[in-house]
């Protein structure tokens, strides 16, 4: 995956917080879950040299985080809860700046150009294309986040070497991944069993109605004065170890 745009909700969200209890609770049906992250003591590394002598020359706002943490070092001990939007962006400070002033500016409206969708979740998948960071993951209806397709077109198309990301449903599928595991699900029990936990946690009906489920979780189109915030975007470098993902850039929206 290399570096990556994730999109998340703000860590004070009641949906982060049902989340990690969520993971909390099925990390005893599924053995070595990676989404867990062991504590480390991972030094500021390159990225924080770029990024502070970045943000001197530059006058980065304070807005952003401009030094390669871990996630253990904002005080998470699981993953946040995200939706990956794009892969393999180039290991290029100038292009992270551009990315968070390209997401500030897009997010940002006039106050009639309002807009403000809830994420809904419509399926869960086990064992997804036999993928490592598919092992179970909630899928994303696409139609409720159109505001962050239409943010990774304009990112894509603007920022001069950040790939174009595939609509192929294949390799493009909007989700949030419940573990990062080798683990099979081999029963139909097993599956009952952490459908009824992500239905329990997540105060959701999966598959006990027709529609998608909302999850208390928004993207929204503000005014640049509005206090009121939906998510947080990361920049994360996910090369190596899992508990070493590093964040290069974060900015709340």
């Amino acid at each position: 995956m290399g570096i990556v745009l994730w999109y998340s909700p703000l860590p004070s969200s009641q949906f982060h917080s049902n989340f990690n209890d969520l993971v909390s609770s099925i990390s005893t049906l599924i053995p070595n879950n990676k989404l867990n992250i062991q504590f480390n003591e991972f030094e500021h590394d390159e990225y924080s040299k770029k990024s502070s002598s970045s943000s001197n020359s530059n006058g980065n706002n304070n807005s952003s985080i401009n030094s390669s943490r871990t996630f253990n070092r904002y005080g998470f001990n699981i993953l946040p809860p995200h939706i990956t939007l794009i892969k393999n962006i180039p290991d290029d400070v100038e292009i992270f700046n551009k990315i968070i002033k390209i997401i500030t500016t897009t997010l940002h409206t006039e106050e009639k150009n309002k807009k403000e969708n809830e994420i809904l979740i419509k399926d869960i998948k086990f064992n997804n294309n036999n993928k490592f960071f598919e092992n179970c993951i909630l899928e994303v209806d696409k139609n409720s986040i159109y505001i962050l397709l239409s943010l990774i077109t304009i990112i894509t198309d603007i920022v001069e070497g950040v790939p174009k990301q595939s609509n192929d449903p294949s390799v493009f599928n909007p989700h949030v991944s419940l573990s990062y595991s080798d683990c099979k699900f081999s029963t139909q029990l097993d599956k009952d069993m952490i459908i009824d936990r992500v239905n329990t946690y997540l105060k959701i009906n999966l598959f006990q109605n027709k529609e998608p489920n909302s999850v208390d979780w928004f993207v929204r189109m503000n005014s640049v004065n509005s206090n009121k915030k939906s998510g947080r975007f990361y920049i994360v470098n996910c090369e190596g170890d899992i508990d070493k993902w590093s964040v290069l850039r974060s900015i709340d929206v």
